[in-house]
């Protein structure tokens, strides 16, 4: 575990996985997640579409947002940046804000 610092680095604001490619984070899950059953159900979820004023579009890219999976997931699409930042020395946190 690194130890405290501190730092002004600022790190682009990560927008809660709207341009999410499904394949990508779909192959990290699955390093992990080798029961095939649940990641068809994590793909169902991907794909699942959005509502917009009653009609369904698909989706092919992003996460659902406001779910039990979205934070997950975001760890997921973050965890090779967290890993890389590390490797190279910086400090850095990660701070979710949920918007009122």
């Amino acid at each position: 575990m690194a130890g405290f610092c501190s730092c002004k680095t600022r790190l682009p604001t990560f927008h809660g996985g709207h341009t999410v490619n499904h394949d990508v984070l779909m192959s990290r899950v699955s390093r992990k997640v080798h029961d095939k059953r649940l990641l068809k159900l994590i793909g169902r979820y991907l794909r699942s579409g959005v509502t917009i004023e009653g009609n369904v579009y698909p989706t092919r890219v992003g996460m659902p947002q406001g779910g039990p999976l979205s934070p997950l997931l975001s760890n997921v699409v973050l965890d090779e940046l967290d890993k890389e930042l590390e490797y190279r020395g910086h400090c850095f946190a990660r701070l979710f804000c949920k918007r009122v």
